[in-house]
């Protein structure tokens, strides 16, 4: 189960990463 840990934080970070990139493009002006 300690795998699954770090995968789920991994996913959690990525989901996290991807919401704040697609804020800023947005942000700036990008599609």
């Amino acid at each position: 189960m300690s795998e699954m840990k770090p995968r789920l934080l991994l996913v959690e970070d990525d989901a996290q990463l991807r919401a704040m990139l697609e804020e800023l493009f947005r942000g700036e002006g990008y599609e």
